[in-house]
């Protein structure tokens, strides 16, 4: 019996949003199943001072990037003038309250309005922090001089067991980076926050050589991204120089095919959003 297989040419388009250009996308950083509202950071706002430290984690961000914004929750309507900085490491915790970050690059200073129970975003400076380590480092450095009540902010529980945010509050100003305040403690939650991100080191999904080709089918696969805040793949297929198929959506990566003609060349296109 004569075996018979189908021949592909696998293109991928350049021309579509992932494959040409990075989205600006926001990332909403929390555990649904482990949220809070008891937070004091990243602003202590019933102290004059304050400097906070809270660490990310890659996966929690879900990938690298270019950060463009930050944003907060609080259950106050409060103004307070801040510096934020942001350093990227391969740590993942606060061993003890001495084992504070000791630099950072300063994406943020001024004044800030916090709106209750609302998102309050805060635009970086320049074309933001480039993210490209294991983990974001972010430091709130609190210099209003005056207090007001306890503001709660959104929080959750990290999925690690061990600390990874450290607050410092004092009544005289704090160095963000040798903060020897009266006050010093760990924190077992860390603010729930939203990242507007340009993911980076994103081109068209690299496709594989199809599978399980058959007289009418075949699997066709490609490499699936690491980032999170990737929902789904778009494809669309056709026979070469043919007309092509309308655009299909998958979560998956990769996809079944049942309706080709054996012996054809076919173009594959894919991108991700």
């Amino acid at each position: 019996m004569k075996r018979k297989s189908l021949l592909f040419l696998l293109l991928i388009t350049f021309c579509l949003p992932w494959a040409a250009n990075s989205q600006e996308v926001t990332v909403t950083i929390t555990d649904l199943n482990y949220e809070s509202t008891t937070i004091k950071l990243p602003s202590i706002t019933n102290s004059n001072y304050s400097s906070t430290q809270q660490i990310y984690t890659i996966d929690e961000i879900g990938g690298k990037g270019q950060i463009k914004s930050i944003a907060f929750k609080g259950d106050k309507n409060c103004t307070r003038e801040l510096v934020i900085y942001m350093t990227d490491s391969s740590k993942g915790y606060f061993s003890s309250t001495s084992d504070y970050y000791t630099s950072g690059t300063q994406v943020f200073s001024g004044s800030v309005t916090f709106t209750a129970n609302e998102w309050t975003t805060i635009p970086l400076a320049g074309n933001g922090f480039t993210f490209n380590r294991d983990n974001l480092v972010v430091i709130v450095d609190d210099n209003t001089g005056s207090h007001s009540s306890v503001t709660n902010w959104q929080s959750f529980y990290p999925s690690s067991d061990r600390y990874q945010a450290l607050c410092f509050y004092d009544e005289t100003n704090i160095d963000p980076f040798s903060p020897n305040a009266s006050n010093s403690q760990f924190v077992g939650l860390k603010n729930q926050i939203q990242l507007a991100i340009v993911p980076s080191g994103l081109s068209a999904p690299s496709l594989f050589e199809p599978s399980n080709i058959s007289a009418f089918g075949a699997t066709v696969s490609w490499m699936a991204y690491p980032y999170s805040y990737l929902v789904c793949y778009h494809y669309q297929y056709g026979p070469t120089g043919g007309s092509m198929s309308e655009w299909f959506s998958t979560t998956a990566a990769s996809v079944d095919l049942t309706d080709l003609i054996s012996s054809t060349d076919y173009t594959f296109n894919v991108y991700a959003e």
